[in-house]
């Protein structure tokens, strides 16, 4: 898997860009970042990789998000395509609210790109979703909370939000770059 060596670029303009990337199934829970993003003030830019059942209802619930909002479903997108998308767009946030998850390799590709991320306190989605990477949420969250709490990271200075793409981007490196771990692995327990 080639993922970026480089953080995002700077932003230029007040407008948040949050990205999910999942499937559109009751599972995943992608109702839930509507509500979520009902409860937000800021002016933010939602992207969604993946198409599903669920499509058509999750973009008619978008009817009832406020005028701050804008969204764009991009549908099935091949994973070349979601990691150049990555690569050359500035991205405030990734969002994972699915009720169950290994260790999401979606939210390992975030992290590799310095974005930080969501994810809910479920399985192994605790591994990857730190203080250091992003936030992690209870799996019955609430949407208001997950909001304020959205908000006051949007709010808060320069220095912080790019101290967290760099946490996210070094705790990716330490713990899920398949160069270094398969060495690592190999080292450790194949020749020894």
């Amino acid at each position: 898997m080639l993922l970026s060596k480089e953080n995002p670029n700077e932003s230029n303009t007040n407008e948040k860009v949050i990205v999910s990337c999942s499937s559109l199934i009751e599972l995943k829970r992608v109702n839930l970042i509507v509500e979520i993003l009902k409860n937000t003030t800021s002016k933010i830019k939602w992207v969604h990789f993946g198409d599903g059942p669920l499509l058509s209802s999750v973009k008619e619930k978008t009817k009832e998000l406020g005028n701050n909002i804008s969204v764009e479903f991009k549908g099935y997108v091949s994973h070349d395509q979601i990691l150049k998308y990555y690569k050359e767009n500035r991205i405030d946030l990734f969002m994972n609210v699915s009720e169950l998850e290994g260790i999401p390799v979606s939210i390992m590709e975030a992290i590799s790109f310095g974005i930080p991320v969501t994810g809910c306190n479920i399985c192994g989605v605790p591994e990857i979703v730190t203080k250091e990477t992003g936030f992690l949420w209870d799996v019955n969250f609430d949407v208001k909370a997950a909001a304020n709490e959205l908000e006051n990271y949007f709010q808060s200075t320069e220095q912080r939000k790019q101290d967290l793409r760099t946490s996210a981007k070094n705790y990716w490196a330490k713990h899920f770059d398949a160069d270094k771990n398969y060495k690592s692995f190999i080292k450790d327990c194949l020749l020894n």
